[in-house]
């Protein structure tokens, strides 16, 4: 079957344009389709060429960034880290601020690529062009006077563009915070600050030693100090609040070398007939000729003078000699007594000696007390004709047992200072029962009078061990201490002598008055009574005096001052510490330096500084605007910046000022650390064990770490002994005004707690109070706490020992985290 279809004119006509009508709407939809197509590849051509843009130029800011960051720190960049610490540049007045300091372009005009970006775009075919800018804007300063420290923000500007068409760019801003720190500060001059009373400088066996620069010398700026402070200092009678003295007591056996100059003392002697050399020196002198104003009635206690005469009594009473029988007090007056009674012959010598012993009275008699008496007089007078004074000076080592004792019992003398002549300070003779003790000790617990004198021993190694001096001007009210034993010596006489009679029955006698020990009284300093001839002060200097002569022909005369002027065994306890170096040190003044003579008197407070403030007045404040670092705890600290370095080995990284607002803070689990910085640790302790610095490197210079504690102790932590710690330590708990807690609790009192290991410390010591004697928080048996100096702490700007060049006392930190993050594409900026 056929279909046809059949039109007519028209409607052939009619087809035709609805078919042309559809073929032009196709054509004009096929043009359309056309047309989208091409612009959407365009445009997806021309954002994928920003966006390729964008990354160059982000690639340029992190290669600008990586580059400062590396440099900023680096002692191999000599620009960049110079340009960072031109707001350091010495001036008599602060910088002023905002301050812009151009860092890339380094010249006017110039252009700076980013080498490593543009090299990469050109790898990979771009024809792009690169060039940053960086700026350093510092716009404000430490608001903290003794804090030098800056904040600004480093400001990078990259800007990538094709080489053929340069109005095609994308620029590309970012910000990062900056700070610049000084990390110095007061303490830094200080190989050990301790503000409070510390009791234990003299412990034998538990030591504090100290170890100055190396190579330090005198002038101003090349020596270390050391502060001890007396705040706290334990109630007495002696000084006032605030004025107590430190004793440190010589030991002939660890400072011969210091001492030799010092007491001008070339070996140790002994006193006549004695086998033990214990004495630095020895003098003699006829005591009439240095005794004034002694005079006969100064001696009627002497208790040997008491004893010859009631034994010329006894023998006139039996009118022989030697006596069968030895009487005093009662029963010596009634034997008298009864001889005056039973004979008529009442101008012998033994009836005019017991009539005149009777006539003072029974009650005197039983007493003992014979002021009265002419007999006693006359043996008087002649001791002064005979007596002999000797004195010598030794140490407190060779009079105690300093070292064979618990700390908390007095010490026992040692057995030649047991003979009678000896005994003036340390004879056994004071006290009853099982609390007996010598006449030094006796004299200062009395009444509480200030038992911290009792405290012998032998001193800290204030300037460092036998072979190993350095020197340290020391500050604070600190003395050294040796001790003057001093008798009368004994001699031999007549009864004749004795009585001023001639009696046949005792003609031929021979008399041995025996030594007389001179003890040691302390006069009180607020009624002047207990005087006695022991601590009566002599008209004449016995060191100076014509008539001394001593067992050298050293000429002490510098020594005058402090000896001698009294007849009493004692402790010379006046002689500045620092006179034991025999250095004088160059000290700031407000007027200029002045050379510090430690012979005229001792330094009470710091005198690092042109206007000195007590020692307790000394802290470190922080301006927190200068962070560089901020943690809520010890832990989150600890989890960021101590981290396994690929080794086995845990390494502290510092970076600046790092703010730790609770602790504990535990650093036992580091033994290293890298950079410069310092750890402020507002409320914990502080745990540490052996923790050193990593070895300098000649790109970054030494590292060194300071650790504060604003309320909180340090703590060792380890399984070995010595623990060695290569930082500043520093622990001042700061009670702010109106605070109830008691600043004398050891809670409110910044302390190391050695746990029982010996500690090494190179770096500085700043403390409120140190306890060396603390059961099993103090140091061990026979430990010891060592503290030297780390130059790099002390002047960072010097030459490192490493041998590395000169380093610098500052850290600039930039941080991580963008503060400002722009994109242009449209003008340019630079």
């Amino acid at each position: 079957m056929s279909f046809s279809l059949r039109c007519s004119r028209p409607s052939r006509g009619f087809l035709l344009f609805v078919i042309l009508t559809i073929i032009l709407a196709m054509s004009i939809l096929i043009f359309a389709l056309s047309s989208h197509k091409s612009g959407a590849i365009e445009q997806l051509a021309r954002t994928i060429d920003q966006n390729r843009l964008v990354i160059l130029a982000q690639s340029g800011n992190n290669e600008m960034l990586a580059f400062i960051k590396d440099n900023v720190n680096s002692r191999a960049s000599s620009y960049i880290s110079s340009k960072f610490r031109e707001i350091f540049a010495p001036s008599t007045t602060p910088p002023a601020l905002p301050r812009k300091i151009r860092l890339f372009p380094q010249t006017a005009g110039g252009e700076y690529c980013p080498q490593e970006t543009q090299n990469l775009a050109l790898a990979a075919g771009y024809n792009v062009k690169i060039v940053s800018q960086a700026d350093l804007v510092i716009f404000g300063a430490s608001e903290v006077k003794d804090m030098r420290a800056f904040q600004g923000y480093l400001e990078v500007v990259t800007r990538a563009a094709h080489a053929d068409r340069p109005e095609n760019m994308v620029e590309l801003k970012e910000r990062r915070d900056v700070k610049l720190v000084d990390l110095r500060h007061f303490f830094d001059q200080y190989v050990f600050f301790c503000k409070n009373y510390c009791p234990d400088y003299n412990h034998p066996r538990k030591r504090l030693i100290l170890k100055g620069l190396p190579g330090g010398s005198t002038s101003r700026g090349t020596y270390s100090r050391a502060y001890l402070g007396n705040r706290f200092y334990p109630a007495n009678k002696e000084f006032a609040d605030g004025a107590g003295h430190l004793w440190f007591d010589l030991c002939y056996d660890e400072q011969r070398d210091l001492i030799g100059s010092l007491l001008q003392v070339t070996n140790r002697v002994a006193f006549p007939n004695s086998p033990e050399d214990y004495l630095f020196w020895t003098s003699v002198a006829t005591f009439s000729q240095v005794g004034a104003p002694l005079v006969e009635s100064d001696f009627y206690r002497v208790e040997q003078a008491k004893h010859v005469f009631e034994t010329i009594v006894n023998a006139a009473a039996e009118r022989r000699w030697p006596i069968t029988r030895f009487d005093r007090g009662r029963e010596l007056y009634d034997k008298a007594m009864r001889f005056v009674s039973s004979t008529s012959n009442d101008n012998s010598a033994a009836y005019v000696i017991c009539q005149d012993f009777v006539s003072n009275g029974i009650s005197r008699a039983s007493a003992r007390d014979y002021a009265a008496c002419q007999g006693f007089q006359q043996v008087l007078r002649t001791c002064f004709e005979k007596w002999q004074l000797w004195w010598g000076y030794t140490d407190a080592n060779a009079i105690w047992r300093v070292g064979e004792r618990d700390p908390g019992v007095l010490p026992a003398p040692r057995e030649w200072v047991k003979n009678v002549q000896y005994g003036g300070l340390a004879s056994e003779t004071y006290g009853s029962g099982s609390d007996k003790r010598g006449s030094y000790f006796d004299w200062y617990l009395r009444d509480d009078f200030n038992k911290e004198r009792c405290r012998v021993g032998i001193m800290a190694q204030l300037f460092g061990p036998p072979g190993g001096r350095r020197p340290i001007l020391i500050e604070g009210r600190a003395y050294l201490r040796f001790f003057k034993i001093a008798f009368l010596d004994d001699f031999r006489t007549d009864f004749q002598t004795l009585t001023n009679f001639s009696a046949p029955e005792f003609a031929n006698t021979s008399v041995i008055f025996p030594p007389v020990p001179i003890d040691f009284r302390r006069p009180d300093p607020e009624t002047g009574s207990s005087r006695t001839f022991q601590n009566a002060e002599l008209s004449t200097n016995l060191l100076t005096s014509p008539y001394t002569r001593s067992s050298d022909t050293k000429d002490r005369s510098y020594l005058a001052p402090f000896l001698e002027r009294v007849t009493m065994s004692r402790a010379v306890a006046s002689i500045p510490v620092n006179c034991l170096t025999g250095l004088q040190y160059q000290i700031p003044t407000p007027s200029g330096d002045t050379l510090y003579n430690p012979w005229t008197g001792v330094l009470p407070d710091p005198c690092a500084a042109f206007n000195p403030k007590p020692g307790e007045k000394y802290y470190r404040c922080i301006d927190w605007a200068m962070l560089s670092r901020d943690y809520e705890t010890g832990a989150e600290f600890v989890a960021d910046r101590v981290q396994d370095d690929g080794t086995g080995r845990k390494v502290l990284y510092l970076d600046g000022v790092m703010l730790v607002r609770k602790g504990p803070l535990d650093l036992s689990v580091a033994q290293e650390f890298v950079g410069k910085g310092l750890i402020f640790l507002g409320e914990g302790n502080c745990f540490l064990g052996t923790l050193k610095k990593r070895p300098a490197s000649p790109e970054y210079g030494e590292n060194h770490l300071r650790l504060y504690l604003h309320a909180g102790d340090f703590e060792i932590k380890s399984p070995t002994s010595p623990v060695v710690i290569e930082a500043s330590l520093a622990a001042l708990t700061y009670l702010p005004r109106g605070s109830t807690a008691d600043p004398r609790s050891t809670e409110n009192q910044g302390n190391l707690y050695c746990n029982g290991k010996s500690v090494k410390i190179l770096g500085n010591l700043i403390l409120d109070y140190l306890q060396l004697e603390w059961g099993s928080r103090g140091l061990p048996l026979d430990g010891t706490l060592e503290v030297e100096h780390d130059p790099m702490i002390f002047n960072p700007e010097s030459p490192a020992p490493s041998s590395s060049g000169n380093q610098d006392p500052y850290r600039i930190s930039i941080g991580e985290v963008r503060t400002l993050y722009s994109l242009n594409a449209g003008e340019r900026s630079f």
